[in-house]
């Protein structure tokens, strides 16, 4: 779905990619983030340049609800965020669809909103750098260690692909207290369900010592929260498509790689 700016649905080019920037500036979108080519309602392509957004992987999927307002047709749509920040990390996303057809309508809360009903065929990569997420991890365990008076000096994460849908997680801190140092090692598995979501599941906490052992127990109720949550993946694919293949990877960076159509299923 595609949040639409303005008072009315957009009715030619200009009003399309006028409606289209305003509905995506409050998530931090540039002036020109939309551009075209072709005439409205048939256009060759409609690209989107939504570096510097901010997303909310936790927002649910929702379609624009009905037809009221008519649609238009691109041959290409091209979708970049390099990077986009969800939270403090920085993920590269890239979506490519062909043969798309969209409509217009109003969500369920009376908001207009844009919808890609059908296309042939899509793909869908998103990726962000283990370095990247180091230094996150590092940012919220230094602010959890504070409170307690400690200081964590360094965390260095490991991700191990085992399967497609599953990562393997190692994060490994140093953490100093006074005069002693711990080591902290919390464990456990991404996970990507057939709902398209991401989750951290059997998820553990140990410690070297006394002192990472107290650490360690005020932790794991910190990750008890964090495996009550999901991150919704499906936040980002267009309304109406269904994912066909999807995989996880890890190593150097995380990564979500999906091919998309209307009537794709997941592949197990």
């Amino acid at each position: 779905m595609f949040a639409l700016g303005g008072d009315a649905f957009p009715h030619d080019t200009v009003s399309l990619c006028a409606a289209l920037t305003r509905g995506a500036m409050p998530l931090g979108a540039r002036e020109d983030a939309v551009t075209t080519e072709g005439e409205f309602p048939s256009l060759s392509t409609l690209r989107m340049n939504l570096t510097g957004v901010r997303l909310d992987g936790s927002a649910r999927h929702t379609a624009a609800l009905g037809n009221a307002a008519g649609g238009f047709f691109s041959r290409t749509l091209e979708i970049a965020a390099e990077p986009a920040l969800l939270g403090p990390v920085q993920v590269q996303v890239r979506v490519r669809a062909e043969d798309c057809v969209f409509a217009f309508g109003t969500t369920a809360d009376g908001a207009r909103a844009m919808s890609l009903q059908s296309c042939t065929n899509g793909t869908f990569d998103a990726s962000a750098a283990t370095a990247d997420l180091d230094a996150a991890l590092l940012g919220l365990a230094r602010d959890a260690a504070s409170k307690h008076g400690a200081e964590v000096e360094s965390v260095q994460l490991t991700l191990e692909s085992e399967g497609p849908h599953r990562i393997g997680v190692t994060a490994v801190a140093v953490a100093k207290a006074m005069f002693f140092k711990a080591t902290l090692t919390i464990r456990g598995d991404i996970v990507m369900d057939e709902e398209f979501n991401l989750c951290l599941r059997d998820a553990t906490c140990t410690g070297d010592g006394m002192i990472a052992n107290l650490a360690a127990s005020q932790l794991r109720p910190r990750l008890a929260e964090l495996q009550a949550r999901t991150f919704a993946l499906r936040t980002f694919l267009p309304a109406g498509m269904q994912p066909a293949e999807i995989a996880l990877a890890g190593g150097a960076a995380l990564r979500v790689a999906a091919t998309f159509g209307a009537e794709g299923k997941i592949k197990s």
